[in-house]
């Protein structure tokens, strides 16, 4: 059996490019506005709610 290897050289980083902590920042200002746009009656169930996320240590 063949052993396929992907591989490459250099890192591109486009002229566009944003950090991990405004893609995270710009998700949850969607993730809350969208679930308060959906937010329903406590008697009646949302279908479903978007989750916000915080940035690991890691």
């Amino acid at each position: 059996m063949e052993q396929i290897v992907i591989s490459g050289t250099g890192v591109f980083t486009p002229k566009q490019s944003i950090t991990n902590e405004e893609l995270v920042r710009a998700y949850n200002e969607y993730a809350e506005k969208f679930n308060l746009s959906n937010k329903q009656d406590k008697g009646s169930s949302l279908v479903f709610s978007l989750n916000l996320h915080q940035l690991s240590n890691s």
